[in-house]
């Protein structure tokens, strides 16, 4: 399935198959409408992809829902260790190595529960993360104190390709943990990408604009342009090595500020450079067209899924607000009260601007 955009938002329509209208309705006194929902057209299912929820696992919370994918990801999953299931909190609690994400040492066991739970309540899609920022939490032992910073005994490095042969059991000795040989345990235990009980999707890791900010003892400095493409264009490439038809979620962006310029700031002259250089209009073109030419210089497809979250910035307060922050993705013409609405308006509505992004960079994903 052709995929353009994966966003946690959407907008289902239930009624009889004739066109329905509505009365005029308000919410916060302020957004009076009157609503048409024309069914006489053929219509057309709706993506798997959109009704979603992040799920670590070893929770329960898929009964009350009715979902069709599951992502199991997060500030947690950038320092997450398969080896032993450590992981580690950052800036969100006390820099904590702990047993958070499982309470089991058998190799991954995480994505092994997201498996079962996806089973269990009848999720097909699943997608999990893969770790790129360098390091992954080495013990369960509690808070990493400023001096025990990596590189250091609390922490493993991580590489994306091992180089030799895959073990049956991850090496605990060895502090390094290998991506490429976690993705083949993965498929040994579940299946590939293809299998029910497989995982369809890889996200390369999770919001690396924020990395010196959430896993500053991990990850001190703002991750740089070109190293964010490296990491991902090695990664990508080893997964599907491995598993063809798997497919690459990236670069998990956390809002605006990121698509812009990442996480370059007037520290650096990273981004502007390569902006002059290539005529970018913002960091996503960047990206994709890295990403485009990694890909025909492997013969493979490295980027499946151009994968951006989106938090509203908007001053006003409450559940109205929110509701209608939402219309910044997609109408022309809606202003929300916010920094991004006041300065950013040449790429409001934001999806068309990125899908446009898409269409001159990286067609196809």
């Amino acid at each position: 399935m052709k995929k353009a955009l994966t966003f946690l938002t959407a907008l289902a329509m239930l009624a009889a198959s004739a066109s329905v209208s509505m009365p005029a309705v308000s919410a916060a006194g302020s957004y009076d409408m009157n609503i048409t929902v024309d069914l006489s057209g053929s219509g057309k299912a709706i993506s798997p992809y959109i009704f979603g929820i992040n799920e670590y696992a070893h929770q329960d919370d898929l009964k009350k829902v009715r979902t069709t994918a599951l992502r199991q990801g997060g500030n947690r999953m950038t320092a997450y260790n398969w080896e032993n299931n450590a992981s580690n909190a950052g800036a969100d609690w006390k820099h904590s190595s702990d047993n958070n994400l499982s309470t089991s040492d058998a190799p991954a066991d995480c994505v092994q529960q997201l498996s079962k739970e996806a089973a269990k309540y009848g999720v097909d899609y699943k997608l999990t993360t893969l770790q790129l920022a360098g390091y992954a939490a080495a013990d369960k032992d509690g808070t990493v104190k400023e001096d025990e910073a990596a590189p250091s005994k609390r922490w493993h490095e991580v590489k994306a390709v091992k180089g030799s042969a895959f073990a049956d059991e991850p090496d605990l000795t060895d502090d390094v943990v290998y991506m490429d040989e976690y993705v083949n345990y993965i498929i040994k235990k579940l299946g590939d990408s293809q299998a029910k009980t497989g995982i369809q999707g890889y996200s390369l890791d999770n919001e690396p604009a924020l990395w010196s900010s959430t896993h500053p003892r991990m990850h001190p400095q703002p991750v740089g342009i070109k190293e964010l493409s490296e990491k991902s264009v090695e990664m990508a490439a080893a997964v599907k090595k491995l598993d063809p038809k798997a497919e690459i979620f990236g670069p998990s962006l956390y809002g605006y500020t990121a698509y812009d310029h990442l996480a370059d700031d007037d520290s650096s002259t990273e981004w502007e450079t390569l902006k002059a250089e290539g005529g970018y209009h913002w960091y996503l073109d960047y990206y994709l067209e890295s990403m485009k030419q990694a890909s025909e210089e492997a013969g493979v497809r490295l980027l499946d899924v151009l994968d951006i979250h989106y938090y509203s910035e908007s001053c006003r307060n409450g559940t109205a607000d929110r509701l209608q922050s939402v219309r910044t993705l997609y109408e022309k013409g809606f202003v929300e009260n916010s920094w991004i609405g006041q300065w950013c308006t040449e790429n409001i509505p934001i999806l068309p601007t990125v899908q446009a992004s898409i269409d001159k960079y990286y067609p196809g994903t």
